[in-house]
């Protein structure tokens, strides 16, 4: 069987006076001292005992002077044997603080302002104030409305300043306090301090005026609170009206030097970097309107956020304040102090400045050498020295700071259950582009952009090739700044600084912040808007204004990003904010030219009510694979070196999402004209002859089609071999392009192809619209007159170096003046090079009569004793003329080495005959001998070295000692060819 307990039981509730007591929580359940049936005690100095003990337990009964409880006599305990956990919420008293009462989440609330705060503060009576108010009072709490009782921080500083409890501060040196009085009225600064841990009182005090937006400030021998806002502002009653106008203007005589000898500037600037500034600013508060539980109040810099990334300052703790609105206030100052107070100036004054107060106190600085005319700034530190110098620390004041930024409407604490399964509602209709390379961290990725509604907390992103399948991709947990263009937007230059972006930003409810120009310079603020042909631009913004709900001019366009075109938009066109609310999908190559499908499946605020995916709108996109065709990044770090006497060029690996990629080489006087060499994976390639060479980085499309660097980076070659003993060189072109020219005829200067048609065979010349390159071109040779063949009278293995330069040309002279220029295969010039080719071809004798067969010359060592070369020339187009306008060669015979021992006797000199047979010269040129290196075997004293009779074909030697000539050994060397 059941039995409800029941007991008498007090509770102390604070120290000091309470006028009444508000909600009472009773476990989980709220209610209140009548329906418990409790007894107030007040907390009165010498009050009664309660009245339950004094009648039941009078040798009990003990008043408890000063503490302020309530007695339960008896208490419902229902069915349990034990105490229930109590929290209750104390309103101040007589000789408790002025007091005002609002009602959260409600409009036409009751407002009580704050009494004045004279010398009489101590006698102020808050029952007598609410006695006033009683009616109303009641009828708003049964109409379900919770009071919050909150009183000024002014108050609350000075009572625990002076209180007996508190740091006994005396009174007489405690300011009035009536600016900030007004101050925190007027901004709605209110809090409810509940002291329930041991904290030194100075850092309780600087916690409650620094949440304020203020500092302490001992003048004139009391202790005054100075706000750091230096704007008008009107509210709860009054305005608080700052004095902006700066005590002194300080120019350049104002300021005292200590040191003469010290060649420093007199005022000495430090500025913050923007990017070291904290962008997010929380603030901990205990919510009145949620059963005093702990909620945060946030304040952030979404712009700064973007550019610098998330720098969050440390939580403020700030468990004074009650209200969500005041928590925001707090963070709303705080976060703007660190965004805007980024300069500090310190300087040094004469005696005749000393009243000089911190914080009170504005003055301007004018100092030429440190950049500063009429600087308006803030003293907040002052030292004096031995000699009576004042060293002044002072801050910006940069206008607006204590204006707090432009928000949503703070939306308090709810403690009513709430409906987590809401339905979202769908997502708005995706923003989808391909980001070009250089933007998109894999390469080949499509954007999205969703938005909802109101409760619309986020979406699953699922994707599927078929339509019949879904597979997830991701999740997307923010919503996306998208939006479509209020008007249009002409095509213009970068930076447009005519034409304004006009968007509208309804559909996502998001914001915009303007930017300074580096922000826009360096594409920090970075948008997307579709282009009617498809594809997109890519733009950044300076300015932004708001023009309306949610609509925004943006000015100062930096288009055409990343190599997007800058083309004209329509209105309505898709715009979407680049951040980190986007979503990137990426895909593989083999899916370009696909159409893929796209789900949203939405979910709200909370997490719940996740749409049924089979229900969901499918939003189709073709992928186009743009990023592909982007130019590739430049080869890095062109160089050459020797290989095997051979130069060879060398290059850095170029990283692009792309693979495979190779390398182009090309050879003559721009990329775009010369000829190509070859591709080839590595990094790097030997060098056929002196010239300017051409490196990128290339790509083949899977399509077809070819994409290179954008800029193409070049080397000059001089001496693409080491030479040795270069027998002999010619330049074809010097010589007048002495030898035989095949299929083509020499032109000012340089060999061309001519056409391979039959003319004899054409009825109407008259009608051909080419004559001389009638039939197109076929394959034409260059070969070298008989005298110009290099025979080095020996056979041996020779470096052989050789280069052309060729280029291509078009047919037509003047492409305005074709009737038919879609007829022209390349209009721009771009294939010229690579539709011509020249190739040198070599063949060889070994006896100096008979020849072996042409073959392609390639750099290296030929084995032979003779030499011959021709070009043979290419056009790939029938409408590209390759031109040769170069064509040098050379031979370059080896180090021929004679290298022995020889007996040498006595009586006569040795005549030493080359068994190689004789030298051609030595590498000083030709028909010059070689000098023999000798060196005596087992050499004794005396022994002298004669050497007479130098030959091509050898030479005399013999040693002499004692004027006697004598026998001996030795090794000797003769280098040369």
């Amino acid at each position: 069987m059941a039995v409800a307990a029941r007991t008498a039981a007090a509770a102390g509730v604070s120290h000091g006076l309470v006028s009444g007591i508000g909600a009472i929580w009773q476990g989980k359940t709220v209610t209140t001292l009548s329906a418990l049936g409790g007894t107030l005690l007040s907390g009165a100095l010498g009050q009664d005992p309660w009245g339950y003990l004094t009648t039941r337990h009078p040798d009990k009964a003990i008043g408890y002077s000063g503490l302020a409880g309530i007695g339960f006599g008896p208490l419902d305990l229902g069915d349990s044997n034990s105490m229930p956990n109590f929290g209750f919420e104390a309103i101040g008293g007589s000789a408790a603080p002025p007091a005002r009462i609002r009602y959260s989440a409600v409009t036409g609330h009751v407002d009580l302002q704050p009494l004045d705060l004279g010398s009489g503060i101590f006698g102020d009576d808050v029952a007598a104030i609410l006695a006033g108010n009683q009616a109303q009072i009641a009828a708003d709490i049964a109409a379900g409305k919770t009071p919050v009782w909150d009183t000024h921080i002014s108050w609350a500083v000075k009572r625990l300043l002076t209180a007996p409890w508190g740091a006994q501060f005396p009174l007489a040196h405690v300011g009035a306090l009536t600016v900030f009085s007004t101050y925190c009225q007027a901004y709605g600064f209110f809090m409810s301090a509940s002291l329930d841990e041991a904290r030194p009182t100075n850092e309780i005090l600087n916690d409650w005026v620094t949440a304020a937006g203020a500092e302490f400030v001992w003048s004139g021998g009391v202790l005054e609170i100075v706000p750091y806002s230096l704007s008008p502002v009107t509210g709860n009653g009054v305005t608080y009206t700052p004095d902006p106008t700066p005590v002194y203007d300080l120019g350049p005589d104002d300021f005292v030097r200590a040191d003469n000898d010290d060649p420093s500037p007199l005022v000495k600037v430090s500025r913050r970097k923007l990017a070291d500034v904290y962008n997010r600013v929380k603030v901990e508060y205990l919510d009145s309107a949620n059963a005093y539980n702990v909620a945060v109040a946030a304040a952030e810099d979404p712009a700064h956020i973007d550019t610098f990334g998330l720098r969050e300052a440390p939580v403020i703790k700030a468990h004074q304040i009650q209200e969500g609105a005041v928590a925001q206030l707090a963070a709303d100052l705080a976060l703007a102090r660190h965004m805007s107070v980024l300069t500090e100036y310190q300087f040094p004054l004469g005696w005749r400045h000393c009243r000089l107060e911190p914080m009170k106190d504005l003055v301007t600085l004018t100092y030429p050498e440190s950049d500063l005319d009429h600087e308006l700034v803030r003293v907040i530190k002052i030292e004096e020295d031995e000699d009576g110098r004042l060293t002044v620390d002072a801050e910006e004041v940069p206008e607006g700071i204590s204006v707090p930024r432009a928000r949503l409407t703070f939306q308090a604490s709810t403690s009513f259950a709430l409906d987590v399964n809401a339905a979202p509602g769908p997502a708005n209709a995706p923003v989808l582009f391909e980001a070009p390379d250089g933007l998109a961290a894999t390469g080949l990725e499509v954007w999205i952009g969703a938005s909802g509604g109101p409760i619309w907390g986020g979406c699953y992103v699922w994707v599927s090739e078929t339509g019949d399948s879904y597979a997830p991709v991701g999740h997307i947990v923010n919503p996306a700044r998208t939006g479509h263009l209020a008007a249009a937007l002409v095509a213009g230059n970068s930076p447009d600084l005519v034409n304004v972006l006009a968007v509208d930003l309804g559909e996502s409810r998001g914001q915009l912040q303007a930017a300074d120009l580096i922000d826009a310079q360096s594409l920090n603020t970075l948008c997307w808007v579709a282009s009617p042909a498809g594809g997109g631009e890519l733009l950044a913004y300076k300015d932004a204004t708001l023009v309306g709900p949610d609509q925004y001019d943006l000015g100062y366009l930096v288009r055409g990003a990343f190599g997007t075109d800058i083309v004209a938009h329509p209105i309505g066109a898709d715009f979407m904010r680049l951040d980190g609310a986007v979503f990137k999908y990426p895909f593989r190559a083999d899916q370009i030219g696909k159409t893929i499908l796209f789900k949203l499946q939405s979910h709200n605020i909370w997490g719940g009510g996740i749409e049924d995916r089979a229900q969901l709108q499918a939003y189709t996109y073709t992928i186009r694979g743009s990023a592909l065709a982007s130019p590739l990044p430049a080869v890095t770090g062109l160089t050459t070196a020797f290989v095997a006497g051979i130069t060879n060029l060398t290059w850095a690996t170029v990283t692009d999402f792309r693979s495979p990629i190779d390398y182009e080489v090309r050879q003559g006087p721009s990329f775009n004209s010369a000829q190509v060499i070859g591709r080839t994976p590595l990094t790097q390639a030997p060098t056929y002859g002196d010239g300017t060479y051409w490196v990128a980085a290339h790509y083949k499309l899977p399509g077809g089609g070819d994409v290179y660097s954008a800029n193409p980076v070049s080397v000059v070659v001089t001496g693409s071999q080491l030479v040795s003993n270069v027998i002999a060189a010619y330049d074809e072109a010097a010589t007048g392009w002495s030898g035989t020219v095949t299929g083509g005829q020499a032109v000012a200067g340089a060999i061309q192809l001519a056409g391979v048609g039959d003319i004899l065979a054409v009825a109407n010349v008259l009608a051909l619209a080419d004559l001389i390159y009638y039939g197109g071109f076929g394959t034409g040779y260059y070969t070298v007159p008989a005298s110009h063949r290099i025979n080095i009278g020996r056979v041996a293995p020779c470096a052989v170096a050789a280069s052309v330069t060729i280029r291509g040309q078009s047919i037509h002279d003047n492409v305005l003046a074709v009737t038919d220029a879609l007829s022209i295969s390349d209009v721009t010039g771009f294939l010229l090079g690579p539709n011509v080719d020249a190739s040198v071809q070599i063949r060889l004798s070994q006896d100096g009569t008979s020849w072996g067969a042409w073959q392609d010359w390639i750099p290296g060592t030929f084995s032979a004793m003779a030499f011959d070369f021709r070009v043979r020339i290419v056009s790939w187009d029938a409408q590209t003329i390759p031109v040769l306008s170069g064509f040098k060669f050379s031979v370059d015979v080896p180090d021929r080495t004679e290298d022995h021992a020889v007996i040498l006797g006595a009586g006569a000199a040795t005549i030493i005959t080359y068994p190689g047979a004789a030298f051609n010269g030595s590498k000083g040129g030709q028909g010059v001998a070689p000098n023999p290196q000798i060196t005596i075997v087992g050499a004794q004293a005396g022994d002298d070295l004669v050497l007479s009779g130098i030959t091509l074909a050898g030479f005399s030697v013999q040693v002499v000692n004692g004027g006697a000539i004598v026998a001996r050994t030795i090794n000797y060397r003769s280098q040369g060819y």
